[in-house]
């Protein structure tokens, strides 16, 4: 099976050059190709996910750290109350230690 790290070790060592702005090119390129493709031909997510690893490793500088940077995300996003819209996504209420903290 395919982890974030064996794709982060095949990124460095396939595209060595890479910067961050390209794989956002790349990223946002897997995006539009996904967006104009048939809606239950999802084809192009797998693409994605390759191209967001990498981003995030190369952002945090290890995937190690930017696992971390989520899981410290999913615990203020659990701890947020959210407003749903009707397509069921949602968007924080913001409270004031948002603002304080910059977590916006």
């Amino acid at each position: 099976m395919e982890t974030p790290e064996r794709i982060i070790n095949w990124g460095y060592k396939t595209f060595p050059n890479a910067t961050i702005d390209g794989l956002i090119d790349k990223f946002e390129d897997e995006f539009h190709e996904w967006v104009a493709d048939e809606p239950d031909d999802h084809k192009e997510l797998p693409d994605m996910y390759i191209v967001l690893v990498q981003i995030m490793a190369r952002a945090y500088g290890s995937w190690e750290l930017a696992q971390v940077a989520v899981d410290e995300k999913m615990g203020t996003n659990r701890d947020r109350t959210w407003n749903i819209n009707s397509e069921g996504i949602g968007q924080h209420i913001e409270r004031e230690s948002d603002e304080e903290d910059g977590s916006l």
